[in-house]
């Protein structure tokens, strides 16, 4: 192990004092400039993208904020790396957080209200890839009576109509469900169901 005399270390410390070589800290706004930056690019990344591919996306950013502070360490200016990864970290959980509650719970409640009236494959495809503004398609549509129903019905115990009725809903409800149509209203004794729309039938 080779070691330096004092003279030789003040001499080093004295030319890199007069060349201007020794290495400065950051300055406070570039330090919260380099982490608000890469806070708001990991928070684009984890409000666009699900966890799938926002963790190595945010891993990369974490990665290449660290990089910079190399870089710049290896220029003469220090930067603390670990506000910046901690403003990463802070920056992808708080958009992952607010696509959860916004995104993921309106589309939770679109299927709540859709229940029993659209197969979840279908409601699926309709949050994907149905557009805003609306589009115009050929549809079909399916009005379903029982035959004789207001005979049937007079006389009886309203209980066990509605019963009867019910069952009969629950029965038409799967058969249209499971061909990929949508239930849109009950009336009395009629079931009006859709097929085409607003998913498409391939």
């Amino acid at each position: 192990m080779l070691f330096r005399s004092n003279v030789e270390v003040q001499a080093n410390a004295i030319s890199t004092m007069l060349n201007g070589d020794q290495v400065k800290p950051a300055t406070p706004e570039m330090e919260w400039l380099l982490a608000i930056a890469a806070a708001l690019l990991a928070a684009l990344v984890g409000y666009t993208f699900r966890g799938l591919f926002s963790l190595p996306l945010t891993v990369a950013i974490a990665a290449a904020a660290f990089a910079v502070v190399l870089v710049e360490h290896a220029r003469g200016v220090v930067f603390p790396a670990v506000p910046v990864e901690l403003a990463i970290l802070f920056g992808a959980a708080a958009a992952c957080g607010t696509r959860l509650a916004l995104h993921d719970g309106g589309n939770q409640r679109l299927r709540n209200a859709f229940v029993g009236r659209i197969s979840p494959e279908v409601l699926d495809i309709v949050l994907q890839t149905l557009p805003l503004e609306g589009e115009s398609r050929e549809v079909t549509l399916m009005l379903c009576n029982v035959r004789g129903f207001t005979g049937h019905s007079q006389g009886r115990d309203p209980q066990t109509m509605m019963k009867e009725l019910n069952e009969h809903f629950d029965q038409m409800s799967e058969c249209i469900l499971r061909h990929g149509g949508m239930v849109t209203q009950y009336a009395g004794d009629r079931v009006l169901a859709m097929f085409g729309a607003p998913a498409r039938r391939t």
